[in-house]
């Protein structure tokens, strides 16, 4: 039912933000987003607006220093893996004749 022409004391007429009818001021209502909307359009607020997540810490309770690289030579064994100096790569494939 929209806006009714009779007379109440104290009460105007008043157009819905959403459709737009007219309906006496006293009928409408302020929704949770601020709009003044009539009963038709009337609505909660969605319940999981209010949910709140808790806080994810994701940093350890305690570190190490990162250490430092150590490398091991080992005399003789780059020249086992490759006793002809062959680089990998294009150059092989080039020193064999597949390019």
């Amino acid at each position: 039912m929209s806006y009714n022409p009779r007379y109440e004391d104290g009460d105007w007429k008043a157009e819905c933000d959403l459709c737009g009818k007219l309906f006496k001021a006293s009928r409408l209502r302020k929704r949770w987003d601020g709009y003044k909307v009539c009963p038709s359009d009337w609505e909660i607020r969605q319940p999981q607006d209010f949910v709140k997540a808790k806080a994810d810490i994701q940093v350890p309770k305690w570190t190490r220093p990162e250490m430092e690289n150590t490398f091991i030579t080992i005399p003789g064994y780059d020249d086992w893996l490759n006793p002809w100096g062959i680089t990998w790569g294009l150059t092989w494939a080039r020193t064999w004749g597949y390019s």
